[in-house]
């Protein structure tokens, strides 16, 4: 890669963060029982990541990969991404579950309300489904989980209605 291309992405990053954007090393191991295949898993990973939704930029490492003891093999990949934003990241780290995380720039992160609230949102979802998936793996609890499901749809419709009247009394 030329000088100039480097400093073309060098200046896209920049301006990524300065716009709120965040550049993170996340860091995954990866196992398997046969050598290329693993490393095969490895290269498709490492291609899902930079494209992944929110990454603006993304480059990867990936580690030789070693034979251990019980005839398993294992590697690990660093992925270098810069994210549009702190949820782009999250999410990200939620869906993909690395073993380390490293935020690198910017320095400091403030967040408005707005965004506080997408990233919490985004964890409640999450936190949600993981629940849901345990409760639904006992045939005893689907029942239960359906209606819990049924009843956040009923609250969240509830709420909406809240805010906008509240929104409506402001305006007077």
């Amino acid at each position: 890669m030329s000088d100039e291309a480097i400093e073309k992405i060098k200046q896209k990053k920049k301006e990524i963060i300065e716009e709120g954007g965040v550049f993170a090393r996340l860091y995954f191991q990866l196992f398997g029982k046969e050598k290329e295949a693993l490393l095969n898993l490895a290269k498709g990973f490492s291609a899902a990541l930079v494209k992944a939704k929110g990454v603006e930029i993304g480059a990867t490492e990936i580690a030789e990969v070693e034979k251990l003891e019980d005839g398993y093999f294992s590697t690990y990949l660093i992925a270098h991404l810069v994210f549009s934003s702190p949820k782009d990241l999250f999410e990200l780290v939620v869906d993909t579950h690395p073993f380390s995380i490293e935020v690198v720039e910017p320095e400091e992160l403030t967040l408005n309300i707005g965004k506080m609230n997408e990233i919490l949102h985004s964890l409640s979802s999450y936190s949600f489904e993981l629940k849901r998936a345990i409760l639904e793996a006992n045939p005893e609890k689907r029942q239960l989980m359906k209606r819990i499901a049924a009843e956040r749809v009923r609250l969240g419709e509830k709420l909406g209605k809240k805010e906008e009247s509240s929104k409506k009394e402001e305006q007077k």
